[in-house]
């Protein structure tokens, strides 16, 4: 009897963190992606990004920074429909990115810890910025993780002078 048991225990325990591992994405992602459903609503050609409103005409660009970039990117995409133009982000290598999505993924990052590639990653966020400065054009920041922050500043930074 000892050996069943001993058996279904090693086996338990074996898929206990994948297992884990599995429901946490699956419950991140669900959340983060109602997350940005609740934050973001379209009404015609009125974006609605917490309490402010956007007037669109085919004219939103996405920046997307971080580990949950993907599904955050997935559920803007979504919501902006034809009013969105094209989007860029940059996610830690081996991130899993959703089909079919315009957004295009730059990966660096590994183990989610800036690197060489991450920088160069940040030099294209910027070349992709400078090249859309055309007036009345929304540029949609999602941003993950507390260590991203930093790159925000550098990026708001960066916007601020070609200002």
């Amino acid at each position: 009897m000892k050996t069943p048991l001993l058996l279904y225990s090693q086996t338990a325990s074996s898929l206990f963190i994948p297992c884990l591992s599995a429901f946490k994405t699956t419950l991140n992602s669900s959340t983060l992606g109602a997350y940005i459903n609740k934050c973001l609503s379209l009404n015609g050609n009125q974006l609605k990004v917490a309490d402010r409103l956007y007037l669109l005409n085919k004219n939103v660009h996405l920046v997307a920074i971080g580990k949950a970039a993907p599904v955050m990117v997935e559920s803007a995409e979504k919501i902006l429909g034809q009013h969105f133009v094209d989007g860029i982000a940059s996610v830690p290598t081996g991130s899993n990115i959703p089909n079919n999505l315009k957004t295009q993924f730059l990966f660096g990052a590994e183990n989610n810890l800036p690197d060489e590639q991450a920088l160069e990653n940040t030099k294209q966020i910027e070349n992709f910025v400078k090249f859309i400065g055309q007036p009345n054009q929304l540029i949609l920041f999602l941003i993950s993780g507390v260590v991203l922050l930093y790159y925000l500043l550098q990026l708001m930074e960066f916007l601020w002078q070609i200002n």
